[in-house]
């Protein structure tokens, strides 16, 4: 289960990456090349890793959530005289912290879908055939952004993120966890 953990890690620093260029590209009139090179940088994982990466750091978030509730449902039967509030304070904070990934995750992929991309002064320079290509290639990248960003906002935040979950102790020394609790 230490590799989900590591691929979440990765992935978070991941999300740092594009959110520090979707802050440096934030301004209309950005290059499309320009971002898509710097978003394949972050990481080293190509332009062509880029929407992979995305869904990897989408559901390494939400596997890694699993491991968290899981590891401290095993320390909870390791220590049957703790009261199960113990169990919902272990994982609290790792869970709300996960919600806050996912949130930034969703947060840059607005972000990115509602950057108009350009082309640079060079491409602008070229043989029109090759202004075409380009442009095509911006509509094909603003496309990818809004579709991810749509999928990502599709799903919604785990009910565990800020509502919580309930358990209980059986009498066979089991503890079950059960559903998500509402806030309200």
């Amino acid at each position: 289960m230490s590799h989900v953990q590591d691929i979440r890690n990765m992935s978070a620093a991941l999300i740092d990456g594009w959110e520090r260029v979707a802050a440096k590209h934030g301004d209309p009139g950005v290059p499309g090349s320009s971002l898509r090179k710097d978003l394949g940088d972050v990481g080293r994982i190509g332009w062509d890793g880029f929407a992979d990466a995305v869904r990897t750091a989408h559901l390494a978030t939400h596997l890694d959530s699993r491991r968290l509730v899981l590891v401290a449902a095993e320390a909870q039967f390791r220590n049957p005289g703790a009261p199960l509030e113990h169990l919902r304070q272990a994982v609290e904070a790792d869970m709300a912290e996960r919600a806050q990934d996912l949130r930034r995750l969703r947060t840059v992929l607005g972000r990115l879908a509602g950057t108009p991309l350009t082309l640079s002064a060079w491409d602008s320079g070229v043989l029109p055939h090759l202004i075409t290509d380009k442009a095509t290639e911006n509509a094909r990248t603003q496309a990818l952004f809004g579709g991810l960003a749509t999928a990502s906002d599709g799903v919604s935040e785990p009910a565990w993120a800020s509502a919580g979950f309930d358990a209980e102790l059986t009498p066979s020394g089991d503890v079950r966890i059960l559903e998500p609790v509402g806030a309200g």
